[in-house]
């Protein structure tokens, strides 16, 4: 079912039932206190494992709700869970908040805003807690952006009681079932031998000259792509000085397919092109991955509808249109395990230029703008909403 995105508003009038309307009563309460802790986080940014102030920020306030919050979580030390005053028999449900930013963008893909929101979400389901034939739960995990926090999380057996998760990303449109790509990142490094680049270059080994033997080859690997699979490549290190032949250089690959069958694929034929290129120069090749690998989002049908539902009941509207190019996410790895849902709630507001995408400058203003925090508050209720109706 689609819906036309194009009004996103409540509609003016709108009369919800009884619990919904008291879940939003209390979401809408609390949206002074909501968006001081969004505006929080977004001046004070912190890069993935480094998130301290922001984890203090969130458990300080959880506990003032009530709850009970672990920091350090399964060894963790920027990870947390919280959970509720009280915990019902039945199935439980994980908001999951995400609070890292990305290196002088800051909080450029809206990270602050998911955070406050699954607070949010928190404070609208304690309104109808009593009525639950279940729990939830917020479980925050690190680094989403860089080293997938939460599939670490994972294999750390940070979700063992957790039969459903949610939570809403900020982004340019209302999407429901984007379909998160697999992502693999490693390290590509060549190893030669080092000697006197004017006096005795025929006794090195330039491994610089295999790394962009290598580089070429994986141009035209990259190029011969369906849209589907992005594969990109920078140098970390190319050489120390001009006098001196190289005898370490390194490269960073990143894979985007839309399995992760297809990115263990395309990793071995890079490793392929990767070894041709030292065999050729007579260096030698090693590999380092670089995290956890990110999976595709298995989007949950019954879940996501249950969600769509509540945008309905909500005024909102929503688009269920698939793309092949897409980023990825680590809530993805989750949702092998149970079913989970990650939609988009769109912040940016109209007239704004129509480029703006997660990772740009303006789309950080746009997640601290009166307009991102409204439109994330809607995403909380639609949360509670989700969750009330799971548990109820």
């Amino acid at each position: 079912m689609m819906f036309d995105a194009s009004e996103i508003h409540v509609v003016p009038g709108l009369q919800l039932e009884r619990p919904y309307h008291s879940i939003a009563q209390a979401i809408d309460a609390y949206y002074s206190r909501y968006r001081e802790i969004s505006l929080d986080l977004f001046a004070n940014p912190e890069l993935g494992r480094q998130e301290f102030y922001a984890v203090r920020t969130l458990a300080a306030e959880l506990e003032r709700l009530g709850f009970q919050v672990e920091t350090g979580y399964c060894g963790m030390p920027t990870a947390f869970r919280a959970d509720p005053p009280v915990i019902n028999r039945g199935p439980k449900v994980a908001l999951l908040p995400e609070y890292d930013a990305l290196p002088e963008v800051g909080h450029a893909c809206g990270h602050n805003l998911i955070a406050a929101s699954c607070l949010a979400a928190a404070v609208g389901v304690l309104a109808v807690a009593p009525e639950l034939k279940g729990s939830f739960t917020l479980i925050g995990a690190p680094d989403e952006e860089t080293a997938a926090g939460k599939a670490e999380l994972l294999e750390r057996g940070g979700y063992p009681d957790i039969d459903y998760a949610l939570s809403v990303h900020p982004g340019t449109e209302n999407a429901t079932r984007r379909q998160y790509r697999a992502a693999s990142s490693f390290l590509v490094i060549f190893n030669g031998k080092t000697a006197h680049a004017a006096a005795t270059p025929e006794r090195g080994i330039n491994a610089l000259d295999a790394l962009v033997d290598f580089y070429q080859a994986f141009r035209e690997l990259r190029d011969a792509q369906p849209q589907a699979v992005s594969l990109n490549a920078v140098i970390r290190e190319g050489g120390l000085k001009t006098n001196i032949i190289p005898d370490r250089c390194v490269a960073e690959v990143n894979i985007r397919t839309p399995d992760q069958a297809g990115t263990d694929i395309v990793t071995a034929r890079i490793h392929e092109l990767a070894e041709q290129a030292a065999a050729r120069l007579g260096a030698r090749v090693e590999y380092q991955p670089l995290q956890p690998k990110y999976r595709e989002m298995k989007t949950d049908i019954p879940l996501v509808e249950t969600y769509e539902a509540n945008l309905v009941r909500l005024g909102v509207g929503y688009d269920i249109s698939l793309k092949e190019r897409t980023g990825s996410t680590d809530v993805a790895n989750l949702s092998h395990e149970f079913p989970t849902i990650h939609p988009w709630m769109r912040i940016v507001a109209e007239g704004n230029p129509e480029n703006i995408s997660g990772h740009h400058r303006c789309f950080a203003e746009a997640s601290a703008s009166e307009f991102g925090h409204r439109q994330m508050l809607l995403a909380a209720k639609a949360m509670a909403f989700t969750v009330y109706d799971l548990l109820k």
